[in-house]
């Protein structure tokens, strides 16, 4: 019973994680997309 507890905690702390990595790329991709944008307009 406490691995199957054990199981679920890791599995569900690997997808905050994964969550958060993808936040943060997103916003890395929102960002370069603006300068990039900004460089066209000069």
């Amino acid at each position: 019973m406490r691995f199957e507890v054990e199981k679920i905690r890791y599995r569900k702390e690997g997808l905050a994680a994964g969550r958060a990595d993808a936040i943060a790329e997103g916003k890395a991709d929102a960002k370069a997309e603006i300068v990039l944008g900004m460089l066209e307009d000069n």
